[in-house]
């Protein structure tokens, strides 16, 4: 009885500990710190499942972390292949070959590029190349950390599959 009141007391002492450091954290710092205490969690409760043979049970954890991960990195595989087709423009930019204002205009883009901007494949609807636009605009949205560039790129590339 007085070994459970000690761990309790010893648990609550280690929580005020993590909330000050929690409260003086900066955010990047306690961004990570937190994804890696959930994938700390995500471990346990898998190993828990499997410890008991219930493998498939144990595995979706690890499916559902995995797929968050990978979905992040399928959003960054994108990006750098946006990029690549934009270096070239970035760079004759710091040669001072640009105006500096160029825009991206539907007109600069084929269709088929378009259609690879927006992950879309031939025959897209309407609807379809609507949803791919707001769900991109929203990632990559000068508001949420983007930058104008990607958000003309993708302005251009709804712009031609809409007209």
């Amino acid at each position: 009885m007085i070994g459970y009141l000690l761990l309790g007391l010893l648990l609550m002492a280690a929580l005020l500990v993590v909330l000050e450091w929690w409260a003086r954290a900066k955010t990047k710092d306690a961004k990570r710190t937190l994804m890696y205490i959930g994938i700390a969690i995500t471990a346990l409760i898998a190993l828990f499942f499997i410890a008991r043979g219930q493998w498939i049970i144990g595995a979706l954890p690890v499916a559902l972390t995995v797929s968050r991960f990978f979905g992040f990195a399928q959003r960054a595989l994108w990006l750098s292949r946006l990029f690549g087709q934009g270096r070239e423009h970035f760079q004759n930019q710091q040669r001072g070959g640009g105006s500096g204002t160029a825009r991206s205009s539907s007109s600069d883009l084929s269709t088929s590029e378009a259609l690879q901007i927006l992950g879309l494949q031939e025959g897209a609807t309407r609807d379809d190349i609507q949803q791919a636009y707001k769900k991109l605009m929203e990632q990559v949205h000068p508001d949420r950390g983007g930058n104008d560039w990607l958000a003309e790129r993708l302005n251009a590339a709804r712009d031609r599959l809409l007209k």
